[in-house]
């Protein structure tokens, strides 16, 4: 079970937009199609997903950083953790606040994560870090993610 969840668990909020999403439309109808999906996108995909990134970062480092191909012990990985933990919250938060919260949210958000795919690019050339952590889903993720919301955001917002 451990395995499981250490291979696939990053993919669980993923599922989890899909599933509220379908389930979002299926009761409200598909009128407010976005904004079902936007909710469903702040609060699993960068919420629940943020605060799954934290926890890794914060209480499983060495095990991140060897995912990632990076150094155990290093100390960055409090401070992605804390990061991620905020993000995170912003993420959840979500449930509660619309509007400008939610796109304060995606600008946090989108600059974090894209920096993050700067600096996934840049130890991909220079290390040749080719880890799943670094080359894999959380790199595309980290690059797709922000503009998928940047593009349901604009799109509800004029709905």
């Amino acid at each position: 079970m451990r395995k499981l969840f250490t291979d696939y668990g990053i993919y669980i909020p993923l599922l989890l937009v899909v599933t509220f999403s379908i389930t979002g439309l299926i009761q409200q109808g598909t009128g407010h199609w976005t904004h079902i999906i936007l909710t469903n996108l702040l609060i699993y995909g960068v919420g629940a997903q943020a605060l799954g990134f934290a926890f890794g970062h914060l209480f499983k480092a060495d095990i991140i950083a060897e995912y990632i191909g990076w150094p155990k012990g290093n100390p960055f990985q409090q401070e992605v953790g804390l990061a991620n933990l905020g993000i995170g919250t912003l993420g959840v938060c979500c449930g509660w606040f619309d509007n400008g919260f939610w796109l304060a949210t995606i600008i946090v958000f989108t600059i974090f994560m894209w920096g993050c795919a700067v600096g996934h690019i840049l130890e991909q050339i220079k290390n040749r870090n080719k880890e799943r952590g670094n080359a894999g889903f959380v790199f595309y993720w980290d690059i797709l993610m922000p503009l998928v919301l940047i593009i349901f955001w604009f799109i509800d917002s004029k709905g």
